[in-house]
């Protein structure tokens, strides 16, 4: 899905005037330990279809970024970034223009799938009891790519077995979201065809409630996929994996912090007198190490946004709880892993950005999990498609992943 949602990520930014910007992309090996995954990786990615990838000697890569230093590198030249604000109001006024309505602030409660015999109505008259059960992401990148040595998207890892955390509980759905279609608005109706699915909703204003019936649904609630999933009564609990939030925080350069030399444009100079004295460093292609041993991530590298400007991230920190706060004092271990590739970044140079959390379904110490898209042969609903641990690449993979999720529906 990654290689084929690049192209049409591309394809659909140039048709609609969405920016974005073909920066490619280096892994880089650091040291000659590194080389032979380096290579593999290399392998794999060529066997998944990734296009134009080239192994770089270290002159090579230094030759395409100066600052960078390694021992090879892989380039990825289909790698790209693009403005994903611009890219999902995009999205969004295609589906308004075919008729879709966004509701905002609307809290899905509970739900029930239907029998036979679908009941289309609206109101706030009472649902069927249905238990809820604890459950057991500007720039972004635009990759064809993943380096996770860990992780083979062509295949799902099981997730959980073994480990000594336990999953995430992820209750009490701010805002979740599921899209409805093809409901009926009308009390008391009966269609035949073979269920559907009720919702209750509240409107987190008003506090006011509606039932909504709806023939199809899905589920893409993100880090509250599986506690929605959870609160629909019919959905079996077997179905739904467990949930693991990793919080990856990000850090960005203090404003003044790095000049360029007048003499030599890549060099850093750090010294009192040259601070606040011309441009930042220049990189022009996304910077990625080797990932770390264990999975989990891969590891802290260097991402570009669409004016030039540089962050670092993320990492990889598991959580409990939904916090976006991004702790200062992770700034060291920041500075140590960029250096493994930049060592020319000065000491306190970093200031925390910002941070996301993905909603993963492999345990921590367990092989990256692919993304699951549960449709009827998972669960045994009509009509129901719930997306589950999609983290990066998701983006990469949205306008492929809908497809897909299109046929399951049909």
């Amino acid at each position: 899905m990654c290689v084929e949602g690049n192209q049409a990520l591309y394809d659909f930014c140039q048709q609609r005037a969405i920016p974005f910007k073909n920066t490619g992309k280096l892994v880089v090996a650091s040291t000659k330990e590194q080389v032979p995954s380096l290579r593999a990786l290399h392998s794999r990615a060529q066997q998944c279809g990734a296009r134009g990838l080239q192994l770089l000697s270290r002159e090579e890569a230094v030759s395409l970024e100066p600052s960078v230093d390694c021992e090879e590198a892989l380039l990825s030249p289909s790698s790209g970034i693009l403005d994903s604000h611009t890219y999902m109001a995009t999205l969004l006024a295609d589906a308004e223009s075919s008729g879709a309505v966004m509701a905002v602030a609307s809290k899905v409660l509970r739900g029930k799938v239907l029998g036979d015999s679908r009941q289309v109505f609206m109101g706030t008259g009472n649902l069927p009891s249905a238990t809820p059960a604890d459950a057991s992401s500007h720039a972004d990148t635009l990759d064809a790519t993943s380096n996770d040595a860990s992780s083979d998207r062509n295949r799902e890892v099981p997730s959980g077995s073994g480990s000594t955390r336990a999953p995430a509980r992820a209750t009490n759905t701010p805002v979740s979201t599921v899209a409805a279609s093809r409901g009926g608005h009308q009390r008391g109706r009966t269609e035949g065809g073979g269920g559907g699915i009720v919702l209750e909703v509240e409107d987190m204003q008003s506090r006011e409630r509606m039932e909504l019936h709806a023939d199809m649904v899905v589920n893409s609630a993100g880090l509250h996929a599986q506690s929605l999933s959870h609160s629909i009564d019919g959905i079996p609990s077997a179905s739904i994996p467990p949930l693991y939030l990793a919080k990856g925080n990000y850090f960005t350069l203090a404003g003044g912090s790095i000049s360029h030399s007048a003499r030599e444009a890549n060099s850093i100079d750090d010294t009192p007198s040259s601070r606040h004295q011309g441009p930042r460093p220049s990189f022009s292609r996304l910077i990625y190490p080797m990932p770390p041993a264990g999975g989990g991530g891969l590891g802290i590298h260097l991402t570009l946004d669409m004016g030039g400007g540089l962050r670092f991230g993320p990492d990889v920190e598991h959580v409990t709880d939904i916090d976006y706060t991004v702790d200062p004092s992770r700034a060291p271990a920041f500075e140590q892993a960029i250096r493994s590739y930049w060592p020319g970044l000065p000491a306190g140079a970093l200031v925390p950005a910002y941070a996301g959390i993905r909603p993963k379904v492999s345990a921590p110490g367990h092989p990256a999990a692919d993304f699951m898209v549960h449709g009827p042969a998972h669960h045994g609903i009509r009509g129901l498609v719930c997306l589950y641990g999609i983290e990066s690449p998701g983006l990469t993979a949205s306008l492929v992943l809908a497809e897909h999720v299109k046929q399951l529906l049909l």
